[in-house]
């Protein structure tokens, strides 16, 4: 499994980071993590074509990790960018809504040429489901009423993102003993805001999980020119991170 890093930052605006995402690469299969406003112009950057991906799982449906959603749908009625095959979407049960509104405002255009968008909402429970070849699980998380976090597992392998959170015991059950651990570390630690991680909770999360490596991202403006991975890291005795936007990693 590979990560490419999408986006490390907030809707804010910054050029070295766009809003939040990422794209899991594996057995042929592109599977992408959240859609914040310039995605797809990071995935094209990455080299992965955007008309290819599988599936898209959304950890909530705050605008800046949703707004590229519409965005791909009305990209797929440029003949140059159509579909051809089914696009799977996991996604809080609120989804529905959020979708079924859009197309009330945008009408056809929310209707992807060539293929179909079959929506998979997902409750607040842990579960875990198949999906291709791949074992993946979802879990709510704190930070919105159904805000989710989700794991992936394959060949050994395990990887899982948090979305945005705050420190909670569900996020430390999800990631017991995965191999990768990507989560946010949205302000510096000497400014803590409610729904968010600073970097000492998100390697507290990564010690008690027993993670192999943390990945912070999403940071805020508030983050520039702070000490993001030492406060992390004495916490956590295993690699900490610093994700940056077009990053890859090998799981």
């Amino acid at each position: 499994m590979e990560i490419v890093f999408l986006g490390t930052g907030t809707i804010y605006p910054d050029p070295g980071r766009r809003a939040p995402g990422l794209c899991l690469l594996t057995r042929g299969l592109k599977l992408v993590f959240d859609t914040g406003p310039g995605s797809w112009f990071r995935l094209t950057e990455a080299g992965v074509d955007f008309r290819k991906i599988d599936a898209i799982f959304y950890s909530h449906l705050h605008i800046d990790h949703v707004m590229d959603f519409p965005a791909y749908l009305f990209l797929t009625h440029n003949p140059e960018y159509g579909r051809e095959k089914t696009l799977d979407v996991f996604a809080p049960h609120a989804f529905e809504h959020f979708y079924e509104t859009l197309k009330g405002v945008f009408g056809g255009w929310l209707e992807p040429s060539g293929a179909e968008v079959r929506l998979h909402p997902l409750t607040r429970r842990l579960q875990s489901f198949d999906y291709k070849e791949l074992t993946i699980a979802s879990a709510h998380v704190r930070h919105s009423e159904s805000s989710l976090a989700y794991r992936v597992d394959y060949g050994g392998k395990s990887f899982v993102y948090g979305g945005d959170l705050e420190y909670c015991d569900e996020i430390v059950e999800l990631a017991e003993g995965c191999d990768l651990l990507v989560i946010e570390s949205a302000f510096p630690e000497k400014e803590p805001k409610d729904g968010h991680l600073i970097p000492s909770q998100a390697g507290k999360i990564a010690r008690r999980a027993g993670a192999g490596r943390l990945v912070l991202t999403h940071f805020y403006p508030q983050c520039k020119g702070e000490d993001m991975v030492g406060p992390a890291r004495r916490e956590f005795k295993g690699e900490v991170i610093q994700a940056r936007d077009l990053m890859r990693l090998k799981v």
